[in-house]
Parts: C-alpha cells; structure tokens; sequence
C-alpha cells in the first residue's frame, strides 16, 4: 500500500474522543484478530460509528455498536434472570461482558435500573440513560467483546 494518507476527521484532534476511538478499535482487533474471512458487517459498523463519532456521545455510540454487534452474532439473549446465581432480577440490575445480566451483589458492580437495561437492550437507544449510567455500561463494554 502506498500512497495511503490518513482519513481527517474533525474529531481527531479532540483527545478524549481519540483515545476513546483508539480503545474502541482496539477491542475490534482483539475480537475480529484470528478470523481469515471478516464478514464487511464489521466494516459497515465501524463506519455508522465514525458518523455518529462526531455529533454524538463517543460513550453511547461504543455501546449501541456493541449492542448491533452481539445481535449480528446471536449473543444478546436479555434475560430477566442472573447470569452468576440463577435467580430473577428484581429492580436493578448490572452487566457483565457480553451484556449478560446479573444481581449488583453478584458481581460487585453499580446497579441500574432494571426497565431502563432492557428497554436499552431491546431498543438499541441509549437516550433514556444517564451519563453515569453509560458509564457503567462502557465497563462492561471495555472488558472485552
């Protein structure tokens, strides 16, 4: 490859929004790493999250591409039960990797509430959320696709 300049984009020199990118690429390279065939689904993801980059929270776009890339591959499975203990959720809820849903005792983790985890799961919207809340998702998020 030669003759390859870097793509501008007016978000790439605000730091925090860079970084996060750096860490959200990152984790697809972890993920997608010892493929031979990637499927251009992954592609076309990374472009609708360069678009939304600049005029959205960086922060919700990671987790509503997160959410799109556990549907393509048939992982999301909402369950209104807990993923260590086995037991139903009640009024709040946390996250694991892979969005599995958990007791906040269960894991040692910041609850929230159980509607809006669902809703944002079913949905695909994180508008409902708080920032705090986003937050707590992108920990779940970052651990790893």
């Amino acid at each position: 490859m030669r003759s390859v300049s870097l793509i501008e984009f007016s978000w790439l020199y605000d730091e925090h929004k860079r970084l996060l990118w750096d860490e959200f690429l990152k984790l697809f390279y972890l993920h997608l790493e010892d493929k031979e065939d990637i499927n251009p689904f992954y592609f076309n993801l990374l472009l609708l999250a360069i678009r939304k980059w600049d005029k959205q929270n960086p922060k919700r776009v990671i987790c509503e591409s997160y959410i799109n890339l556990l549907k393509y591959e048939k992982r999301l499975q909402p369950k209104r039960v807990c993923f260590i203990c086995e037991t139903a959720i009640r009024d709040k809820v946390s996250l694991m990797r892979g969005f599995k849903v958990t007791h906040p005792e269960c894991i040692k983790s910041h609850p929230i509430a159980t509607k809006k985890v669902i809703n944002f799961l079913d949905t695909n919207n994180s508008i409902f959320l708080e920032d705090n809340e986003i937050d707590t998702i992108l920990v779940a998020v970052m651990k790893g696709f």
